[in-house]
């Protein structure tokens, strides 16, 4: 191996000194080298793989949470949002909650509403009775009996029918 250097004088080379080594103890340095190169790969390569899993795992658990929050609301269960910590996750979970509220009212509502019709099925049952009755000769004092039980049940009808108005509104 050999290393030469110019010698200038006014801008001119005038001659440059070499030195030469023969290359046997180099490569004792570069063998030596060698090993610890390989060495600091091998580390360089396991502190890689270690910290990219310490990021999936970082990046997927609050991923798998929202998943089994999701899954919780599927199958009805009342469960709190999940810590997420923060950024687009965050706000992803909290539409999830919004929509578990927004679908919460909603079968509150289909329960109000299954209850109301309920409710007038109870007076249009007696109505029709009552009309059934009235078709047949009977005294004046039952008739109107019949009659103002068929006012009352048509009022409690108008009372449903009002509340479903009200929250048709809503």
């Amino acid at each position: 191996m050999y290393v030469a250097a110019p010698i200038l004088q006014d801008d001119t080379i005038i001659g440059g000194p070499s030195v030469g080594k023969p290359t046997g103890n180099i490569n004792t340095f570069v063998n030596a080298a060698k090993k610890k190169v390989v060495f600091a790969g091998a580390m360089t390569a396991a502190a890689a793989i270690v910290v990219g899993l310490f990021v999936t795992v970082m990046v997927t658990q609050p991923i798998h949470r929202l998943r089994d929050y999701a899954l919780a609301i599927r199958d009805g269960k009342r469960t709190a949002l999940p810590a997420l910590g923060g950024g687009d996750l965050a706000e992803l979970g909290n539409a999830f909650e919004e929509m578990r509220d927004a679908l919460e009212g909603k079968q509150y509502v289909e329960h109000y509403v299954q209850a109301l019709t309920h409710e007038v099925k109870s007076p249009i049952s007696a109505i029709r009775g009552a009309v059934e009755l009235l078709r047949e000769a009977m005294p004046a004092a039952d008739r109107r009996r019949f009659l103002d039980n068929i006012d009352n049940e048509s009022g409690r009808i108008l009372a449903v029918v009002e509340k479903l108005l009200l929250l048709s509104s809503l």
